[in-house]
């Protein structure tokens, strides 16, 4: 009889960085450090599958909060693990560091095999 596993995780990060002004001049991307991180994982186990998903609130200093969500289903063969991910699920705009503009919803597929020796 197969056993259906269930785990979860959640963590918090809070940061209240120093902005350091030198000779007036104030880094543009200082102001851009994460202010609240909230991050969630549930992941289900059947048999030889897999389901997880990967939830995250970020808060910006200086930028819009945003919730970006992830999921991924997985098969696992002996030493074959074959895996479909989409990441950004609801196609959510946002920046991380830097100002750099993340890419919206995307998939993805891929197969990790482990050599036994």
């Amino acid at each position: 009889m197969a056993t259906t596993r269930y785990y979860t995780t959640i963590s918090y990060n809070y940061l209240n960085p120093t902005i350091k002004v030198e000779d007036g001049i104030r880094s543009k991307y200082a102001i851009e450090n994460l202010r609240h991180q909230v991050i969630l994982n549930f992941t289900v186990n059947h048999k030889n599958w897999m389901l997880t998903t990967a939830n995250r609130f970020n808060e910006r200093i200086s930028y819009k909060n945003y919730f970006i969500a992830d999921v991924r289903a997985s098969y696992q063969l002996i030493n074959l693990n074959i895996f479909a991910d989409i990441q950004n699920i609801f196609d959510k705009s946002y920046i991380e560091a830097a100002a750099v503009p993340m890419p919206g919803r995307w998939f993805s597929l891929g197969a990790r095999y482990k050599f036994s020796y």
